[in-house]
């Protein structure tokens, strides 16, 4: 992978600009590399590569094996992005995006995590088409018929939503019960079209009239984190799975997981079995 140098867009210090172009090298590695490969890679001569590693090293960023001479980052760059981490939680990182997201589709877009309860949703933002005024910040959502739900009972163990995904069957009214159990039992069709789709789609079954889209927010060690979802009118929010909305609401979860260290060749951590 190519690691451009870019100009600077202001005024700041090149050789700090350059010596992080040679640590997302080192980053970007699966294992360590050579000089010659770091050189490569950055643009940078052989002899002005090993300068700016061997200040890396010095300052413990990164290190060099010393049976084969190649890099890898340090001790030091493994502080600092637990330091990272530990200062960047999903709620913080996809506010911007939910307005983002309200902002291109015109729905209101909210925040869900899982809860005592269930999803719990935990901040919205409201978009210029009809208000949904029926799920507030606080509300808890059905695992089974809201498409936040779907995304959670489908990364999460099946531990954690089996108790709830049984409540919701035993508290369907007889008119829904069939419906209800049907939702139950298609859990692992369910969960298979939201892994194949990268969303989950839920139209109708949380508030008449109303359909949404979900999709994760993963964390650096492909943990799901959190669930953003949009919300709008059936037949006006374009629910889709390759329909604009949709990409949008990738695009923008797939920012926050960034924020959050994830990347794209980490493997999301799958629940072990259906309820």
């Amino acid at each position: 992978m190519q690691t451009s140098i870019r100009k600077p867009s202001r005024r700041g210090i090149r050789a700090i600009e350059i010596g992080v172009a040679v640590l997302r090298c080192l980053s970007d590695g699966r294992s360590p590399i050579s000089l010659k490969e770091v050189a490569e890679r950055t643009g940078l001569s052989a002899s002005n590569a090993h300068f700016y590693l061997a200040s890396l090293v010095e300052t413990e960023l990164a290190r060099q094996d010393p049976v084969s001479g190649r890099y890898a980052l340090g001790t030091y760059a493994l502080q600092l992005g637990l330091s990272a981490m530990e200062q960047i939680d999903a709620i913080s990182a996809a506010r911007h995006s939910l307005y983002v997201l309200t902002e291109a589709t015109g729905f209101s877009s909210f925040l869900n995590v899982w809860g005592s309860h269930g999803p719990t949703v935990v901040h919205r933002v409201d978009g210029k088409h009809r208000t949904v005024l029926e799920i507030r910040v606080g509300s808890t959502l059905p695992v089974l018929r809201s498409s936040a739900g779907r995304v959670f009972l489908t990364w999460l163990p099946s531990e954690m939503t089996r108790g709830l995904v049984e409540a919701e069957l035993a508290a369907a009214p007889p008119e829904d019960a069939q419906e209800a159990l049907e939702a139950g039992n298609e859990a692992d069709r369910l969960a298979a079209e939201v892994r194949a789709n990268g969303i989950a789609r839920a139209s109708g079954t949380v508030l008449s009239g109303f359909t949404s889209i979900a999709a994760p927010v993963w964390d650096h060690a492909g943990t799901l984190q959190a669930v953003v979802s949009i919300v709008g009118p059936i037949g006006i929010l374009d629910d889709r799975p390759d329909g604009m909305p949709a990409r949008t609401l990738l695009q923008e979860t797939r920012r926050i997981s960034a924020c959050l260290g994830w990347r794209a060749e980490v493997e999301p951590e799958d629940a072990t079995s259906r309820p």
